[in-house]
């Protein structure tokens, strides 16, 4: 069996970096975190698209399968994912 894929999220002010082993469950939690921060509506549906939409999750993942990171910012606001690799964390 693999071990659960780790995800780090945060966005500095407003989420500590918390990490997950759901990818589904950090997007829906940065949502949550930043979909009342101030943002222009254009960077508000940016986001909900990113994190909340109907291809978020593979979205995001595929990013971080190329990168192991994915920063996206809106307004003031500076969002960051990572993978965690559990045997280095």
């Amino acid at each position: 069996m693999t071990p659960p894929r780790l995800v780090t999220v945060e966005v500095p002010g407003v989420m500590p970096p918390t990490t997950y082993t759901l990818l589904s469950k950090a997007l829906a939690d940065l949502w949550v975190a930043v979909r009342f921060q101030p943002m222009s509506r254009p960077e508000w549906r940016r986001l909900e698209c990113c994190l909340a939409g109907p291809g978020a999750e593979r979205f995001v993942a595929e990013r971080l399968d190329e990168s192991g990171l994915l920063e996206l910012t809106a307004g003031p606001l500076q969002l960051r994912l990572r993978r965690v690799d559990p045997v280095r964390r």
